[in-house]
């Protein structure tokens, strides 16, 4: 009995919680907290998909321009390589409406936020259903590779 008054008063707590986080206007805000300076909190514009919302398409987006994400002077001092997986939704005009990390690197030299800033910058021809555009997620792999200078 005991048990199951706790189960139900943390159900109630979660929901209290969420409820407060999107808030009396229908907004939400997300933190994504998967690594250190980096705050990608943003409100959420209900007429876009969210990141895990299946949205059925005709056409993939394609990645028209890609900014060269650029290097951190932490990782080129260090030696270090690494890659980021980032998560953008691309709007039905090609934009980038927002960017998040899915993999970051593990690394801690700041390719998570430079990742993120080129990913912010990139231009797409937008994904299409019934050859109309659409909103959806894409996810990519952004690269961190030293040139080999000899």
């Amino acid at each position: 009995m005991t048990v199951g008054v706790m189960r139900m008063s943390l159900v109630a707590l979660l929901t209290l919680l969420c409820t407060f986080t999107v808030g009396l206007a229908g907004t939400a805000q997300a933190d994504d907290v998967s690594h250190k300076g980096v705050n990608s909190a943003k409100v959420v514009d209900k007429s876009l998909p969210s990141p895990d919302e299946f949205i059925a398409i005709d056409v993939m987006p394609v990645l028209e321009n890609q900014p060269q994400a650029v290097y951190p002077d932490s990782a080129k001092k260090a030696n270090v390589e690494g890659s980021v997986w980032v998560k953008a939704l691309i709007d039905k005009q090609g934009s980038v409406r927002q960017a998040l990390i899915v993999k970051g690197s593990g690394k801690k030299v700041g390719f998570e936020e430079a990742a993120l800033t080129a990913a912010k910058q990139a231009t797409w021809k937008p994904a299409m259903l019934d050859k109309k555009p659409v909103a959806v997620w894409v996810s990519y792999e952004i690269k961190f590779a030293l040139k080999n200078e000899k």
